[in-house]
């Protein structure tokens, strides 16, 4: 229970801390992509004692681990401007009801044929649930201060349901991963800093891209930001 109440409430604090970068003129893109090098050095020197972190270039759920961290950074960055565009309780909303897809695929692709289990009311809230997040952006709202003056064009209207297919896709590769390639739970750490590695490097080409093209210049507060809660 701990940790799911922890899990909760860093998930608020990260989409309260997309809601203030503009407030305080840090670039979300610079902040996300500096954020996964902090991410890999803490859980390196938190490595629980006896396991040492090596990276396996045979193994199949290798390259997933490092396609899944891409799609951790660029789903990091839909939420980031999710939030900003739409607001916190919309993306929230995504994010949240995003446990829809891995449910469902748990059901009917990974279950053997246990899907039965589930009853015409589980069915009916998994429904609902999607229908929430298409309905939830498209909401008469008064602008808040961060979004006012900022019109709600099809991209941003578009901007929850895409973290909501992205976690939901992030998510149902995980447990595909963990039915077919990694059934020990002794490889958890391996696999997480493995997933960090591939954001890292989806990180660096886009940001030495942008760099290149003069669309930003390095800004030290995105840096410092990764440090803090």
């Amino acid at each position: 229970m701990l940790f799911l109440l922890l899990s909760v409430l860093l998930s608020v604090l990260l989409l309260l801390n997309f809601r203030l970068f503009p407030r305080y003129n840090v670039d979300t893109f610079q902040a996300i992509v500096f954020n996964y090098p902090v991410c890999f050095l803490t859980g390196w020197l938190l490595l629980p004692a006896g396991q040492v972190f090596t990276i396996d270039f045979s193994q199949t759920w290798t390259w997933m681990a490092l396609g899944l961290g891409v799609g951790f950074i660029v789903t990091f960055l839909l939420s980031g401007a999710s939030t900003q565009r739409m607001g916190i309780t919309v993306t929230s909303l995504a994010n949240n009801l995003s446990l829809v897809i891995p449910v469902c695929f748990s059901l009917f692709i990974f279950s053997d044929g246990n899907a039965m289990r589930f009853d015409a009311l589980n069915y009916v809230g998994l429904a609902l649930a999607i229908v929430a997040v298409a309905l939830s952006t498209y909401r008469p709202a008064t602008p808040d201060a961060v979004t006012a003056g900022q019109p709600k064009s099809l991209g941003a209207v578009l901007l929850p349901i895409a973290v909501f297919l992205c976690y939901g896709g992030t998510n149902t590769t995980i447990n595909y991963m963990n039915i077919h390639y990694i059934p020990s739970a002794d490889k958890t750490v391996q696999v997480t800093l493995t997933m960090v590695i591939g954001a890292i490097a989806a990180g660096a080409v886009m940001l030495l891209v942008r760099l290149a093209r003069g669309e930003i210049r390095l800004q030290a507060k995105s840096l410092l930001v990764c440090w803090g809660p």
